[in-house]
């Protein structure tokens, strides 16, 4: 069973058998942007879907799903850089004290 459907977000419906046999044809349908549905007895079972190697933050945006930041991060002033002396451990040890 094989049902192609037009290429706006709808999946394309293959049985197994068909999928095993043109396995090459359905791998190059997903490459280019396709989603393939395999069906076993009329029933959906798997779907295969591009790996999309873009930036997870892009993709997250792009759906709205994020938003992106108004400006960019600064260094917090807060955080005041201490000059130790010694090593941790004997800063712990003296605090403890």
């Amino acid at each position: 069973m094989c049902t192609v459907m037009d290429r706006r977000n709808v999946p394309l419906q293959v049985g197994v058998r068909q999928f095993r046999d043109e396995l090459r044809r359905w791998l190059q349908l997903v490459k280019e942007g396709s989603d393939i549905v395999v069906t076993e007895r009329g029933r959906a079972v798997a779907k295969l879907v591009a790996i999309d190697s873009g930036d997870v933050m892009e993709q997250l945006i792009a759906e709205g799903i994020v938003n992106p930041a108004r400006k960019p991060r600064t260094a917090d002033s807060s955080h005041v850089r201490v000059a130790a002396r010694g090593s941790v451990a004997d800063l712990v040890i003296e605090q403890r004290r």
